[in-house]
């Protein structure tokens, strides 16, 4: 292993708006004994309910999907993902196949054990997408990146994509370029963070995985109603029907 060598400067999202809205989010699937909760009700597949402050939780035996109002996705293999944070200059409800932001949004996640894979479009500059961990916290640099954790170790890999990293507690941010993993553990007590460069297996893996993520948000649609008051649905596209890898959607 390499230990990481990088450190960014911080460069700070600007604030949205007084005006933001809550984002939204549409469960996709549960299977198994996947559950969602938000606003202390239980929400089901096919539902759409405000995000912040939602749990998406799964086992070995089951996993949910979310399309969030932003064009992004999380997919929860197993433990629990919680939203703390979905903030969105406007939601947006323009027809798709856009796969990009038309307003700024802050998303923030975070997720203490468990396994969970996050994919999004083209985020506008002024956005940001973070996902927080005992570890310190995540942010992709590109559109696709899997995250596992079992409370004492952490693993990140990126498909496509680099990672930043910055420790607790810490606004100095560390880049790990595309191919590479981050792994993070304790050692006798003190945080240790370090770059792997990813195997040929793995990185097929977290391709089927990142393209079923990814496929969860480019076919959902979020909609203004004729009452005016915002829907979702799920629709597909050509290369929906044409892919041929195992769909975990």
């Amino acid at each position: 292993m390499k230990k990481l060598f990088a450190i960014l400067p911080v460069f700070l999202a600007l604030p949205i708006s007084a005006e933001a809205e809550n984002g939204l989010m549409f469960v996709r699937t549960l299977r198994g004994n996947a559950e969602i909760s938000a606003q202390s009700a239980k929400i089901k597949q096919g539902e759409l309910a405000v995000a912040k402050d939602a749990k998406i939780s799964a086992s070995a035996e089951g996993f949910a999907s979310v399309a969030f109002s932003n064009y992004s996705s999380c997919m929860v293999l197993s433990g629990k993902v919680s939203i703390e944070k979905f903030e969105q200059e406007k939601v947006q409800t323009a027809s798709l196949p856009l796969y990009s932001e038309m307003e700024s949004s802050n998303i923030v996640f975070a997720i203490d054990e468990g396994e969970a894979v996050f994919a999004r479009g083209e985020f506008r500059p002024a956005s940001s997408f973070k996902i927080k961990t005992k570890f310190g916290t995540i942010e992709p640099v590109g559109n696709n990146i899997k995250i596992k954790t079992d409370g004492s170790t952490l693993t990140v890999r990126a498909y496509d994509a680099a990672i930043r990293y910055s420790k607790p507690d810490s606004n100095d941010r560390e880049y790990i370029p595309i191919g590479y993993d981050l792994v993070c553990f304790f050692e006798n007590g003190e945080l240790k963070a370090e770059k792997k460069q990813s195997s040929i297996p793995q990185k097929a893996s977290l391709k089927s995985e990142a393209g079923s993520a990814s496929d969860v948000f480019k076919t959902t649609e979020f909609y203004r109603g004729e009452d005016g008051k915002i829907c979702a649905r799920r629709i597909a596209f050509k290369e929906f029907f044409i892919r041929t890898r195992d769909p975990i959607r």
